[in-house]
């Protein structure tokens, strides 16, 4: 049934824009390209418009954040900045209705490698100084060496074998 141009099913409007495919949450790297898709359907085909977290509105194809993609589905961060983290909004809407869905982006700083005397599990940022008893002289490295035998380290963090010396007989003192 139709009433002033509006379908009707089963007394239920149809047509609407709806998001079928809403955009995901996303973590990306300082300076990486970051993209989110909204995959929409009504009839008429919605515009879609995005927004950022300061719930500024996205223009166009230009620029380091834009529009891209068939009637602009797609979100593109490129160069992305920590400041690009936030919520972002996709909204469809046609002559029937409007829907909105968001996804939360997560801008991180790139990982370095761990400095000397420091070491992680994957040789990068965030790293653990080695423990007394080791050193390491390498930077990204996933481990410390142990010093030799009957010597050990003062503090943490040691960066040479030369901080390793004779531990102390603790039986020597008076």
């Amino acid at each position: 049934r139709r009433v002033r141009g509006l379908k009707f099913r089963d007394c239920a409007l149809t047509g609407r824009a709806t998001i079928t495919n809403p955009p995901k949450d996303t973590t990306g790297v300082v300076g990486t390209e970051v993209k989110l898709t909204c995959g929409v359907s009504g009839d008429p085909t919605p515009t879609i418009k995005w927004t950022d977290p300061k719930n500024n509105t996205i223009n166009g194809d230009k620029g380091r954040i834009k529009q891209t993609g068939e009637g602009g589905k797609i979100l593109d961060i490129t160069d992305s900045r920590l400041t690009d983290s936030g919520m972002y909004t996709c909204i469809a809407s046609n002559s029937k209705g409007s829907a909105t869905a968001t996804a939360h982006v997560n801008i991180q700083q790139k990982a370095q490698k761990c400095p000397s005397g420091r070491y992680s599990s994957t040789g990068l940022t965030p790293c653990n100084p080695c423990p007394v008893g080791q050193y390491q002289a390498e930077t990204g490295k996933t481990a410390c060496n142990k010093c030799p035998d009957g010597q050990t380290t003062d503090t943490t963090g040691a960066i040479s074998e030369t901080q390793c010396h004779d531990q102390p007989d603790p039986c020597a003192v008076g």
